[in-house]
This record gives structure tokens, sequence and C-alpha cells, in this order.
């Protein structure tokens, strides 16, 4: 018995046209972003900036409605609000700061995941995992150390190359549509 829902392909090819359409979309927004990385990820953090505000007026409006948790509620509006102002207030700045703490995420997840590796690594194909590992430090290193120009680039591309891989992706699902259909 599996708990993973099926997606039959007449599901698919039935919305192979609406797919394809999302698909175009999606390239087109892809390359677009890659083109201008920095609008795009200034952007992104204004709109986190502009979602924390929203959510801070939400915890306010808890604080008269819940009584029960009215100091947590006004404590947590407070702190929303103040880093919602701040990132809408100057994505540059914020836009920085998230690149670099990106970077050291990924440094720190290339160092956990080499220990995984190396208690993995008589295990088949652990060679990719150990090729994750190399790529995924290299990145974060060429973050850290090229910031705070990689803020420039960074948040933007990785916006960018989903936008351009999800596109990809319903497309090939539109065209694997038709082909079933025929």
């Amino acid at each position: 018995m599996t708990t993973q829902p099926q997606v039959s392909s007449s599901a698919v090819s039935g919305n192979s046209w609406w797919m394809g359409i999302l698909g175009v979309i999606e390239l087109f927004l892809g390359f677009i972003a890659l083109a201008s990385p920095w609008i795009v990820g200034a952007s992104f953090i204004w709109v986190i900036g502009i979602m924390l505000m929203v959510l801070a007026v939400v915890r306010l409006i808890q604080v008269f409605t819940v009584p029960s948790s009215r100091g947590w509620n006004l404590v947590t509006a407070i702190l929303y609000g103040i880093a919602g102002w701040f990132l809408f207030r100057d994505p540059n700045i914020s836009l920085a700061i998230t690149t670099l703490i990106i970077g050291w995420g990924l440094v720190i997840a290339a160092v956990f995941q080499g220990a995984i590796w190396l208690q993995t690594r008589s295990l088949p194909a652990s060679g990719w995992r150990l090729f994750n590992v190399i790529i995924t430090l290299i990145l974060g290193l060429m973050v850290i150390f090229g910031w705070p120009e990689s803020t420039a680039w960074f948040v933007g591309t990785l916006i960018a190359v989903e936008l351009i891989f999800s596109g990809w992706t319903l497309l090939l699902y539109a065209f694997s549509g038709n082909s079933a259909r025929r």
C-alpha cells in the first residue's frame, strides 16, 4: 500500500495545454530574472518585508482576540513588525545580509554533508554525495568570499534558475501529455 498520491497520465494530458503555457511563462520570467538578478533579489526581500508586516498586524489583532497568549502575540507582533520594516525600508542591505547568511548556511551544510559522506562512503553511489559536498562548499565559499559583490547576483540567480527549471519541467509534462493522447 502506498501513501503517495498517484497522478494518472490522463490528468497530465488533459491539462497539457495549460501546463505548456505556464511552462513558457515561467521560462520567460526565469530568463528575465536571470538578466536582472539584483532587481529580483531586492524585490524578493521587499515582498518578504511586506509579508512580515502583514503578519505583525495579524498578531496584533490576536493580542485583543486571544487573551490567553496576549504577551507572546504582542512580542511576536513587535518582532515581525520591526523585521518587516527593516526589510521593506532597505531591501538592498537586507539582501546583502541574507546573501551572507545563505553563504554561511551552505558552508555549514557542506560540513555536515561531508560528515555523512565519511560515514557512508562505502555505500554504492557515495561519490555523488561527495560531489554534492564539494559543489555546496564551493558555492558557499564563492558567496562568502565574493561578498558583498555576490549580493548582486546570488539570490536573484537562485530564483531565476528555479523558475527556468520549473518552466522546463512543465513544458516536458505538457509535451508528454500530448504524446500520451496520440
